[in-house]
């Protein structure tokens, strides 16, 4: 049998399917989800309900504004774990994102090792005032806990404040970790 190929021709074609075989899986990986930007292992440990906390890193609102800054993509948590709602909904988002091998950045507002300046509670509030919600008490957009939301891009396409019933909680994250993963 004659080949209609030179073998520079089979050679190109080898090349041509090798880099085929390289660009393919990359198309289809998340682009500018952040990998590594956490600083340090958040203590889940007050999360009674929670069985598997490999998920959550814990996030300093100074890289939380980086992701918003530099256009990346990320699932945020932020809450406490004295927050009642924070624990019924902490187990909800782990079992999710355990199952999309997710990552989830925790935002804990009340680590001492890591406070809020009043500086950077304002930006974090003006990159999050369109999912804020309004205090009955004073009229005032505030922070609500448990706040978990998706950034794609560095913008916010999805958020979830609060807890609903364990059906629609457990819907409602997978769209917010899929939006990501």
């Amino acid at each position: 049998m004659i080949s209609r190929y030179k073998n520079g021709d089979r050679l190109i074609l080898k090349f041509f399917c090798i880099f085929l075989l390289i660009l393919l899986p990359a198309c289809n990986a998340q682009q500018n989800v952040v990998d590594d930007i956490s600083s340090y292992k958040p203590n889940m440990s007050e999360y009674l309900e929670l069985n598997d906390n490999k998920c959550f890193k814990g996030i300093t609102v100074e890289e939380l504004l980086k992701i918003f800054e530099e256009d990346k993509s990320a699932i945020i948590y932020m809450g406490f774990s004295a927050c009642g709602n924070c624990q019924e909904a902490v187990p909800v988002m782990a079992k999710i994102a355990v199952e999309k091998e997710a990552t989830i950045y925790y935002l804990d507002f009340y680590n001492d090792d890591y406070p809020i300046s009043d500086e950077n509670r304002h930006k974090l509030e003006e990159n999050l005032n369109d999912f804020l919600m309004v205090d009955p008490s004073d009229g005032l957009k505030k922070i609500f806990t448990p706040h978990v939301f998706s950034i794609k891009d560095g913008n916010i396409i999805n958020s979830q404040v609060g807890t609903l019933e364990q059906s629609e909680l457990e819907k409602t994250y997978e769209t917010i970790i899929s939006d990501v993963y």
